[in-house]
């Protein structure tokens, strides 16, 4: 989904696009690591075996040469059948928002 513009405090023109599914997550101790090169969270080692763990941290870059920044969260919101935890995740990709020049 989108929200434009983003800003709250009205500050800086800006829009979001975010990312958001329900699945495997990131534990609390592991947040601060996400956008580390190569990271990969404990339920992602244990459920998927493909991955380098670098989307994000490449994410990170793009969205900062563009003048943006990304937001990250995951919050555990109920137990499965087997009693594993139900993440739902929510990637925020917020960019500056300018108007296209005249050609």
């Amino acid at each position: 989904r989108t929200r434009v513009p983003y800003d709250p405090g009205f500050q800086e023109r800006r829009f979001a696009i975010i990312f958001e599914n329900f699945g495997l997550g990131v534990e609390p101790g592991e947040i601060q690591k996400v956008f580390d090169p190569g990271f990969r969270g404990r339920q992602a080692k244990e459920e998927v075996m493909a991955g380098a763990g670098i989307g994000l941290s490449e994410a990170l870059k793009i969205v900062r040469a563009h003048g943006g920044r990304i937001k990250f969260r995951s919050i555990e919101k109920h137990k499965d059948d087997q009693g594993k935890p139900v993440y739902l995740t929510a990637v925020e990709v917020i960019l500056p928002y300018r108007k296209p020049r005249d050609i």
